[in-house]
């Protein structure tokens, strides 16, 4: 620690913490914009590539025309998904932003040792909890509903290729191993989100902590 003139050592964890809360809060502000240019871009392209049709390749087939047609069924249900799934997705990536400023600021009022920094960060680690966690749920809804059309469309090719064949059923869903995964991604995805926050909370809940929140000199 480095003495100041009046012989006080101050704490270090201020700068610490603030300046792990100004990266990571810089940084969210950049994921948060970009995923809400992907929200928008999905607004305004999602409807005409939901109806799009593809020239076929099947000829006289028809076989192939069924298949052709089965994944252009699947292609649109899931563009359709993500479309009506794109409008909640803006005004959750819009709050995420306010969110990540929110920690930013947070941040730069901790690094200057300014006692409003405790309520700040407070006050974003609970709206980064909720509003977070639901844009996970939103997620997790999206992906489903597409893990539901690829399985299908998967699950329904499996079963005409052995029937057609004489091979043996495949002993397992490719529907339900989607479903696994991307709930198993969901799960993670809200453990590293809920990471940041719960140590701030805990940190700044510490009794030593708001002592020197609250009687050290050097805060303001």
């Amino acid at each position: 620690m480095q003495e100041q003139e009046d012989g006080i050592y101050p704490s270090r964890w201020p700068t610490t913490l603030g300046v792990v809360c100004i990266v990571f809060g810089a940084l969210g502000m950049l994921y948060s914009a970009s995923q809400l240019m992907g929200s928008i871009m999905m607004t305004v392209m999602g409807p005409g590539m939901a109806q799009m049709s593809f020239p076929s390749t099947a000829g006289s087939d028809p076989e192939l025309k069924e298949m052709e047609a089965a994944m252009e069924e699947m292609m649109g249900d899931m563009m359709t998904g993500m479309t009506e799934m794109s409008y909640p997705r803006i005004a959750v990536d819009s709050l995420l932003i306010l969110i990540a400023i929110g920690l930013l600021v947070g941040g730069i009022l901790l690094v200057k040792r300014k006692r409003i920094a405790a309520p700040v960060l407070q006050g974003w680690a609970y709206a980064k909890l909720v509003v977070g966690l639901f844009g996970i749920f939103l997620m997790h809804r999206m992906m489903s509903a597409m893990s539901r059309s690829m399985g299908e469309f998967a699950d329904n090719q499996i079963a005409t290729a052995t029937t057609s064949g004489g091979s043996a059923p495949v002993p397992f869903s490719i529907g339900k191993m989607y479903s696994v995964m991307f709930a198993a991604q969901s799960v993670f995805m809200a453990i590293w989100l809920a990471i940041l926050p719960v140590i701030v909370l805990i940190w700044l809940n510490r009794s030593v902590v708001k002592n020197d929140i609250k009687q050290g000199p050097l805060w303001s």
